[in-house]
């Protein structure tokens, strides 16, 4: 990025302001220590509806390539987990279950650090989870639309609090369980990925991560794509 284009991406961020929904702009300054080195943009992947999703690869980009693109973030995240699939019962997933219930809190300094940056406010996070044991048999395969109409079913019977334009609803899926978005998969294709829908009137934004056996690399591809979507959740804020 030109040293003109990085002034005029932070002349942006100071011109949005007022975003609704519990978001807020970008920060006013201090774009420059993320746009060290070549901003990527983000590949544009889309699932059996055509709608945009933002994928995490298991070969990620650096965060401090990001720039700014003058969009929202989400400046208070909470994270609300959602572990899909009968497997979760299992006594053997008690472990991991209880790993994944927190991503912010083993967040690196270097994350802390850039989140801060943006005007995330990381000391006030809270995190719940809930079980949705049946939600989706063994072997099934779950394309991002079945992920969005689940969300609004436990919306609906109120098993889940919200929607929350706040919340981000980070969503482990069992193994067994194939994560599809159009003609990829998940796992090979991608580690993770974060889209958001709207319901009632509120934008609904999550996280799916698909089952991966080391628990330290499916936790770091789920806190990969939660950044993403504390920083991006509109597709137009850090990326």
């Amino acid at each position: 990025m030109t040293k003109r284009n990085a002034v005029l991406a932070v002349l942006l961020a100071g011109m949005i302001c007022g975003i609704s929904n519990g978001q807020q702009a970008g920060p006013r300054a201090g774009g420059d220590d993320l746009e060290r080195g070549h901003a990527h943009e983000e590949e544009a992947v889309y699932d059996d509806d055509g709608g945009r999703v933002f994928i995490v690869r298991r070969q990620q980009s650096l965060l401090e390539s990001l720039a700014y693109h003058g969009g929202p973030i989400i400046s208070e995240p909470r994270q609300y987990t959602i572990f899909m699939g009968a497997a979760w019962a299992g006594a053997s997933n008690k472990a991991r279950k209880a790993s994944f219930a927190d991503l912010m809190s083993g967040l690196d300094q270097a994350s802390v650090d850039l989140l801060e940056r943006c005007e995330v406010k990381t000391n006030s996070r809270t995190a719940a989870s809930h079980e949705e044991l049946q939600q989706f048999s063994d072997g099934s395969a779950v394309s991002d639309l079945k992920i969005q109409a689940a969300l609004s079913s436990m919306f609906d019977r109120g098993s889940i609090p919200g929607p929350d334009p706040n919340t981000i609803y980070v969503v482990f899926l069992a193994p067994g369980i194939q994560s599809t978005l159009g003609e990829m998969f998940g796992g090979k294709h991608y580690v993770a990925y974060h889209n958001f829908f709207h319901l009632n009137g509120v934008q609904v934004h999550y996280v799916v991560a698909p089952f991966e056996m080391p628990r330290k690399a499916a936790r770091s591809a789920a806190t990969r794509a939660l950044i993403d979507a504390i920083l991006n959740p509109s597709g137009n804020g850090w990326y």
